[in-house]
């Protein structure tokens, strides 16, 4: 495998031009498009996956199962991350670019295509489990790809700007997702939409993952890797050099002090805020679609915002901000959630939505230029991709299912919102204590 460090017709071998900028922040953004159109399709559609994979009478399994794999395709992200985190620091950001988001396409439609357990039985939720899971190994190296690739290319003053695109297009995936399942059960009955309808949207990420294909063939290779190869300054055996103790210390800091606070916050606001008010306060799929569609439109300024605004005052006042906010927030924020959810009051809850993507916004805003600038070129997709899906896939993605764990067993909400609580707190002060913000400074 050798790596692709030439530079394609039309792309400039030097500083890349504004022009060249955007072309490869659409590229890299498309990839975040399909991850988290999926990732809020499969969220979304639960109500609809559980009857027809996990045969039990009992609607509390039937979501507790449909939740636990997705978050089983959370929790194998870590072990993608290593091996295309390998590949990108061996061979090039722009192969790993490739076959991250070739593998998480057809993961993604390959859902649509899925027999139910009634046709196959048993076959029904193995088969749903490999494709959460390939979904999940793919997605190990498609951030951090990404997060890298854009990274090396913006200049030391626009890092955070310009990654931050990539952070809003994150809730571009979620509105598409949205609007193609609002307009799927306008359209068709509910009885044909529980029956096949839910699978049209899986299906729908195909023609999003051939329009990034060719894109991102098109692009070239980072600067910053083609100046390493150049000196001969790359590492042999990235792996290794990784759990150097150097090394070590900085994933340990930016798993704890960055990616815990942003995966609480995340997950809390995108999959067991919807799922809640779904099944713990009986709103309706149709109108939790619409809500979120006004909460995630009014938040989408505010991740290029924040990752802009971290390029002025630094991005760990930024997200450390963001995580003590969330942590005094959650309790008022539920509270409000069941008083307005009964009788529903749509712009109401649609504010409060927006309330917990502002707070994601804070953290996630700055996240990708703070984990770049972490780690040295030589190693840097591969210490950033460790952290970031040891941070997301098992602490966030296992989120859901512990905060609805807790609650099942106490009874209270508040409760359990303890736990999300506590990680926010502890992400601040690991921020406090032991980072140093490297915002503005030139990358190794």
């Amino acid at each position: 495998m050798e790596s692709a460090v030439h530079t394609p017709a039309g792309v400039s071998a030097g500083h890349p031009t504004n022009a060249e900028l955007r072309r490869l922040i659409f590229a890299s953004s498309l990839g975040s498009v399909i991850e988290w159109y999926d990732f809020m399709v499969y969220v979304s559609l639960a109500v609809y996956i559980g009857p027809m994979f996990f045969v039990t009478k009992d609607e509390t399994v039937r979501m507790m199962l449909s939740v636990a794999t997705l978050s089983t395709g959370y929790v194998v992200r870590p072990l993608g991350g290593m091996f295309f985190g390998v590949v990108g620091d061996r061979y090039g950001r722009k192969i790993t670019f490739v076959w991250t988001l070739l593998v998480m396409g057809l993961a993604t439609a390959g859902i649509g295509l899925l027999p139910t357990y009634a046709q196959v039985g048993l076959a029904a939720p193995i088969l749903l489990l490999t494709c959460r899971m390939l979904q999940g190994m793919a997605l190990g190296g498609e951030y951090a790809g990404a997060a890298v690739y854009v990274a090396e290319h913006a200049p030391s003053g626009k890092r955070g700007l310009l990654t931050g695109w990539i952070q809003a297009s994150t809730s571009v995936g979620q509105l598409s997702a949205i609007a193609v399942i609002f307009i799927l059960q306008y359209s068709l009955t509910s009885d044909d939409f529980a029956a096949w309808g839910w699978r049209i949207p899986f299906l729908l990420s195909a023609i999003i993952l051939g329009i990034s294909l060719y894109v991102r063939s098109q692009l070239a290779e980072s600067p910053a890797f083609v100046a390493m190869k150049s000196a001969h300054t790359e590492s042999r055996k990235p792996f290794r050099d990784t759990w150097r103790w150097s090394n070590l210390k900085l994933m340990l800091i930016a798993l704890f002090g960055a990616v815990a606070g942003h995966a609480t916050l995340g997950n809390m606001g995108l999959v067991f805020s919807l799922l809640y008010l779904q099944s713990g306060l009986h709103v309706s799929p149709h109108v939790t679609s619409a809500v979120y569609a006004g909460g995630l439109i009014l938040s989408l300024p505010f991740f290029v915002f924040f990752g802009w605004l971290s390029d002025r005052i630094g991005r760990k006042r930024v997200m450390v901000f963001g995580m003590l906010l969330a942590a005094v927030s959650y309790i008022p924020i539920y509270r409000l959630m069941a008083i307005y959810s009964n009788p529903v009051d749509r712009l109401a809850l649609s504010l409060l939505v927006f309330a917990h993507m502002f707070l994601i916004s804070l953290v996630f805003g700055p996240l990708a230029a703070y984990l770049v600038e972490l780690f040295p070129t030589r190693v840097r997709t591969t210490s950033l991709s460790i952290p970031y899906n040891i941070g997301t896939g098992v602490i966030g993605g296992l989120l859901p299912l512990i905060v609805f764990s807790i609650r099942n067993a106490t009874g209270s909400i508040y409760i359990a919102l303890a736990y999300p609580i506590s990680v926010a707190t502890i992400a601040a002060l690991v921020n406090i204590f032991f980072v140093r913000d490297r915002h503005g400074q030139s990358l190794e």
